[in-house]
């Protein structure tokens, strides 16, 4: 179930700042289980909130064909970006965003940011942190990695060696042959 930010900058911000069980990348774990042992006491209380414009999304509407397999007619794969995801560490809440194409990191008790770092594309989900790093890849084709506290980049990879930034796809014909 997609989870917009708003709700879980809700749930990391609860009115003590007291804080719980740390989810240091998308899901929670490597899973992506998106399960805690943590309890949230209720009434749940906003302390701040972030507006944010809509996500922009990789692909509209259902994938139409599986390029590796040449199937067609498939039902939506392709619907995991329709919202802004986020990861907390400590006193920090990470998350991307395809619409400005960066990484950003605010404080969890108060919602003011700490810093932000833009790549040449979107963002699409929060940076996994790991011993102080942060690392997230962008649409522009690059890994990278972040000093968790500031921001400041430890480096950036880029597997594929040309311009490209998405992999070129056969005709739909070709597949179907």
């Amino acid at each position: 179930m997609m989870r917009s930010i708003s709700a879980l900058l809700l749930i990391a911000s609860l009115a003590a700042p007291v804080f719980a069980e740390d989810w240091p990348m998308f899901g929670i774990d490597q899973r992506r289980s998106n399960v805690t042992p943590e309890s949230l006491e209720l009434p749940l209380e906003e302390v701040w909130s972030l507006d944010f414009p809509p996500p922009v999304t990789a692909w509209e509407g259902p994938a139409k064909w599986d390029a590796y397999s040449g199937k067609t007619d498939l039902k939506s794969m392709r619907n995991f970006d329709p919202a802004y995801f986020a990861t907390v560490q400590g006193d920090k809440l990470y998350y991307g965003s395809s619409v400005d194409d960066g990484a950003h990191c605010v404080d969890a008790a108060t919602g003011e940011n700490i810093w932000s770092f833009f790549t040449d594309g979107p963002v699409r989900f929060p940076p996994a942190w790991h011993e102080g790093r942060v690392y997230f890849g962008s649409d522009d084709g690059h890994a990278y990695c972040l000093d968790a506290d500031s921001g400041e980049l430890v480096w950036k990879y880029k597997a594929l060696k040309d311009d490209r930034f998405v992999a070129l796809i056969p005709d739909l014909d070709m597949i179907n042959e």
